[in-house]
């Protein structure tokens, strides 16, 4: 189930750069936050996973992957 905070449903996303890097963050619009991240980035970003999840699950995510 999704996550609802007012009118809003938040998605955890995974931007990746290539295969150095992936961004872990939450976004009620994933296809948009990857176009703000692309802005006045000069490498390729891809939006490489989406998931239904609030602020706790991005969290875990991140020590996770840490």
């Amino acid at each position: 189930n999704a996550r609802f905070y007012g009118v809003y449903t938040f998605m955890i996303y995974f931007i990746r750069q290539g295969d150095e890097y992936v961004k872990i963050g939450i976004s009620g619009t994933p296809g948009a936050r990857l176009n703000e991240l692309q802005t006045g980035n000069p490498n390729k970003l891809s939006l490489w996973f989406v998931v239904e999840g609030g602020l706790q699950e991005e969290r875990a995510l991140h020590v996770m992957f840490a």
